[in-house]
């Protein structure tokens, strides 16, 4: 069931991408923007305990700048963890997890230095191990899921700050699909 309503929505995801897309007008007085962020888990449910960090480099091209859409291209690396497993347990304490994700922003330019945002993302992640703890991933492969509410700082958008929430999973493509959710998040980034 969880599997169905994630495939649900992330088609929807997709579906807001290409009519934001369509819809949006230029904004060209934007530029094109390379940055880097870190994401940290501030509670996790799946497995529970889990910790770690998720660093991102991101690249926005100016074709898809718009007046009140972006979309850009966001690459990552993540370790994840659990501390408290015991030594005679068999399944692995930590993962690693590489991604790549297409990523749109819906933001609204409120003053000319906080400009507030929401942020939506899918992208294919690959997975270092395919268990961690008590949870049974499937594969190596997994969607990356990625839903942020937040806010750049500055008159160029240079800092932002952003909480939401993260998910890993295969929808499915395997018949063990435990995946990994982290329902608040803190996410931090800098853009030159």
């Amino acid at each position: 069931m969880l599997g169905k309503t994630l495939l649900i929505l992330r088609c929807f995801a997709i579906i807001c991408f290409i009519f934001l897309t369509a819809i949006a007008k230029p904004c060209l007085a934007e530029k094109e923007k390379p940055g880097f962020g870190i994401l940290y888990p501030l509670i996790s449910i799946d497995p529970e305990d889990l910790h770690g960090y998720r660093f991102s480099a991101f690249y926005q091209p100016k074709p898809f700048i718009w007046k009140y859409f972006k979309l850009y291209v966001d690459t990552s690396y993540g370790r994840w963890f659990v501390d408290e497993i015991p030594y005679d347990y068999p399944a692995k304490r930590a993962l690693s997890i590489v991604a790549i994700a297409p990523v749109g922003r819906l933001y609204y330019k409120l003053t000319p230095s906080i400009t507030p945002f929401i942020d939506i993302s899918v992208g294919l992640s690959y997975l270092s191990e395919t268990r961690i703890y008590k949870r049974n991933l499937g594969m190596h492969f997994a969607f990356q899921d990625i839903g942020t509410i937040g806010a750049s700082f500055g008159p160029k958008e240079n800092v932002s700050v952003s909480f939401g929430a993260m998910h890993y999973s295969n929808c499915s493509f395997s018949p063990r699909n435990s995946g990994i959710t982290m329902p608040l998040i803190l996410s931090l980034g800098y853009r030159f």
